[in-house]
């Protein structure tokens, strides 16, 4: 019997280098490679994509998140799969709702190839005061500078979005993200905000859901 021999992967990068080294292979080149990566959700084998309302733990004073949460995801959804986006409305009275297979499995009506988006989400706003130095311009040959305090505004954004398969309920991709932004403008519009915030994180769904590629660095093994 042939003995089998198990490396760990720091070992495993240091045989293949020194097995290259040994033929005379170059492999000093590096290069950057578009790698695709594998996709959860795939919308060319999509026919109908229900959207639903957001669990939202508490309410967002002067704005009201789980519209503005809908209408972002629904217009952003359509682009990708290439069809209108049907919103459902979900009464969120319990935490494992979201593993409940047969409960998504009725809201889609088991339809083949449907899929439901939904989650959790919650967006808060924090004031900081810091303190900072100024130039008060020069006396002489030396400058003067003086402490003062500034405020600054910072917007978190936490959400945790679940892909759900409508014809078996069970749950395709599911995953936590966290976009936090922060500003000098002490009257930054607290809807701009959540839209900047809600752009970056639209980003990072698509590329974690569809299996965008990435760039990832790769050596040349030459003779």
């Amino acid at each position: 019997m042939i003995p089998q021999i198990r490396l760990r992967p720091t070992r495993l990068v240091l045989a293949v280098v020194l097995i290259c080294a040994a033929c005379g292979v170059d492999i000093s080149n590096q290069v950057l490679l578009d790698i695709p990566s594998p996709a959860a959700v795939r919308p060319d084998q999509t026919e109908a994509v229900l959207l639903t309302n957001f669990w939202l733990p508490q309410e967002v004073k002067g704005l009201d998140l789980g519209r503005e949460l809908a209408e972002f995801w629904a217009a952003e959804l359509a682009v990708p799969f290439k069809m209108p986006v049907a919103e459902r409305e979900v009464k969120f009275d319990r935490e494992d709702i979201f593993s409940d297979e047969s409960f998504w499995k009725e809201l889609a009506g088991g339809r083949p190839k449907s899929l439901i988006l939904t989650g959790r989400a919650g967006f808060s706003q924090e004031t900081h005061k810091v303190l900072r130095e100024v130039d008060k311009g020069s006396v002489g040959e030396s400058f003067t500078r003086e402490k003062t305090w500034a405020v600054r505004l910072s917007f978190t954004l936490e959400t945790h979005l679940y892909f759900i398969a409508g014809e078996t309920g069970r749950i395709v991709k599911d995953k936590e993200f966290k976009e936090t932004m922060t500003t000098s403008n002490p009257k930054q519009s607290v809807l701009f905000a959540l839209h900047d915030l809600l752009l970056q994180l639209k980003m990072k769904v698509f590329r974690d859901a569809f299996g965008a590629s990435r760039l990832q660095e790769r050596y040349l093994l030459r003779q």
